[in-house]
């Protein structure tokens, strides 16, 4: 049965995102419009490498690309002239999508329903592919890389971005500490946690929704209980999963 959603199913919630606020807004217009009120607390900044500007340029003759974040999306868009790629980019999500397509990319395709690695891994578009682009930032996962080599196809990545940590100060962290309650942060990456103990024991009051297994996992070794894990870092994932927690449906 579909679940009935009120504009004040998140009342009186305060909402913090480990994010930086230029991402937050499609968060916050869905959690405004339930009733809560959101906070962002960038965990890192967000370093573009120009040096990659050239292989970027190289790979705009590649029929293939796949692009795994908005911020992959924004830092090419700032290296290279993105219209001149004319062939068929695959984002992982739909933020990564608007970002690109905001960016001059004409064929931009998404998954359906799962928007992490494993869902680009299942696109039709990747069945027969021998060579792709991955346009991505430094870390991750490796998944895609691992898994498409395993395929036999060749994998040129291409690191336009890298995560600068954020030092979070005692008065930042009194402060998460104080938030009033009911209060909940929304985790869209391990990396985000990477505050260690000090955020872990700012976060403690928190109820934590995550967007994944391997997010989960990250808060349970702080010692982070979760709340609920909401199967992918799209905005409405994370808010939906919330809202469940916060209004639970009735027993019958």
């Amino acid at each position: 049965m579909t679940s009935i959603i009120h504009r004040n199913d998140l009342a009186g919630w305060q909402v913090l995102a480990l994010r930086p606020a230029g991402e937050c807004r499609t968060l916050r217009r869905r959690i405004e419009r339930l009733g809560g009120t959101l906070h962002c607390a960038a965990p890192w900044r967000i370093e573009r490498v120009d040096e990659q500007a050239d292989s970027l340029k190289r790979a705009l003759d590649a029929s293939l690309w796949l692009v795994t974040s908005p911020n992959a999306a924004r830092c090419a868009s700032g290296l290279v002239v993105l219209p001149r790629f004319s062939g068929t980019a695959l984002a992982v999500g739909p933020g990564t999508r608007r970002a690109l397509m905001r960016a001059g990319i004409a064929r931009v395709a998404i998954p359906e329903g799962d928007f992490r690695s494993e869902g680009l891994l299942a696109m039709p578009a990747l069945r027969t592919a021998r060579e792709v682009v991955l346009v991505t930032g430094e870390g991750g996962r490796g998944l895609l890389d691992r898994e498409l080599a395993r395929r036999g196809v060749a994998v040129k990545r291409i690191e336009v971005y890298r995560r600068r940590p954020r030092h979070w100060t005692p008065v930042v962290l009194e402060r998460l500490a104080a938030t009033p309650r009911p209060c909940a942060v929304l985790v869209s990456s391990a990396e985000a946690l990477g505050g260690g103990a000090a955020l872990a024991e700012a976060l403690a009051g928190f109820e934590l929704v995550v967007s994944s297994e391997r997010v989960a996992e990250a808060a349970l070794r702080l010692g982070l209980p979760v709340a609920r894990v909401a199967g992918s870092a799209a905005p409405e994932a994370l808010v939906e999963a919330l809202r469940l927690h916060a209004k639970p449906a009735p027993i019958r």
